[in-house]
Formats: structure tokens, sequence, C-alpha cells
């Protein structure tokens, strides 16, 4: 589960004291960015590209939603024909940090009309990551745990995943995904 000093240190071992490069052609071919997924990405993106078009639907909770690579893989699935909806956090610190970042990588990858911003309540960040399979309608799988959709997230950090084929979890997340989608204010 947590790899942390222990992969970094073996990080400098493999590839020196350096920095990942930023726009590899093929991220799982970068012997890096392989190394750095411990199939995490794979399994990702396993997960979404596993949808029937026509017949399976991705509802999509984010919190960190900026990294190009899988929103292109989202924005693929949709245009095969799987009914994607998203919300994601459009809340910001001073930096922009999530909202701002999430909106650029939202609109550059296309996303935009399949997504629903978050911004309520404003004390608070929406520290979801998690997306509900749906299959013919009902909630089939839930992909979760501690993994944002961000470069960080998948390739940088500690993170871990789960696949939960359960229809009876998979609807209470499609029922928190849609309480979520509609904003709700901090009394709600």
């Amino acid at each position: 589960f947590n790899r942390g000093i222990a992969a970094s240190q073996e990080y400098v071992r493999r590839f020196g004291d350096r920095s990942p490069p930023d726009n590899p052609p093929d991220l799982i071919a970068d012997p890096i960015y392989g190394w750095l997924s411990r199939g995490l990405y794979e399994a990702l993106t396993d997960f979404v590209n596993s949808c029937e078009p026509g017949r399976d639907a991705l509802r999509v909770a984010a919190y960190e939603f900026a990294f190009a690579p899988f929103l292109g893989v989202l924005k693929a699935a949709s245009e095969r024909g799987v009914d994607l909806r998203i919300n994601y956090d459009g809340r910001e610190d001073d930096k922009g940090v999530p909202g701002r970042h999430n909106r650029e990588a939202v609109a550059a990858a296309g996303l935009s009309d399949r997504c629903h911003e978050r911004t309520r309540p404003k004390s608070a960040i929406s520290h979801n990551k998690f997306i509900v399979k749906l299959r013919d309608g009902q909630p089939v799988a839930v992909w979760t745990g501690g993994t944002n959709f961000s470069r960080g997230g998948i390739f940088g950090h500690s993170n871990v995943a789960h696949v939960v084929e359960d229809p009876a979890i998979a609807a209470i997340y499609l029922a928190y995904w849609t309480a979520l989608d509609a904003d709700p204010d901090d009394a709600t």
C-alpha cells in the first residue's frame, strides 16, 4: 500500500536524481511512468475501457481532475457511446487549486458538456475520487480509493485504488454521486 520512502530510494537507483519527463508519447511504455504506475494507471484506464457503448454509463466524482491523458480516456469512452457524467470540485484556494486547474483541463479535453462543477459548500473541499459503472441503467461496480485523477495522484503518491464489483455498494456510491451532483449547501 505505502511505498513512500523505499520507493523514492528505488526511483533514484533506477532512474537517477531527475524528474519524470513532462509529456512522454506513451505513458506506460515510458520506463519511468511504467514503474511509477505500478499497475494503477493501467487498471484505471481498463476500468473505463471495459465499458460497452450504448449499454454502460460512468458517473465520476473528482477532487483533482486535471490529468489530460486520463481525461482523454474518458472523452474517448464518451465518443464511443458510453454515457458519461462528471462532477468535479470547482472551489479554489488562492492559487486556483483545484477549481481553475480542473476547469482548464476539462475545457481543453472537450468535456465541459459532460461536467458539472461543484461550488458548495464554500468552506470544504470535495475530496471525492470515485467512478460508478452502470450497466443497463443499474449500478454494478465502483472504482474508489485514495487516488486523485491527477499526474501526482496516479504517478507521484503512494495511493491505492479498489474496484468493488458489488451492485449494492455501487448503488450507495451512485446515490452519493447524485447528491453531490446537485451541489448541496452546508445544511443539505
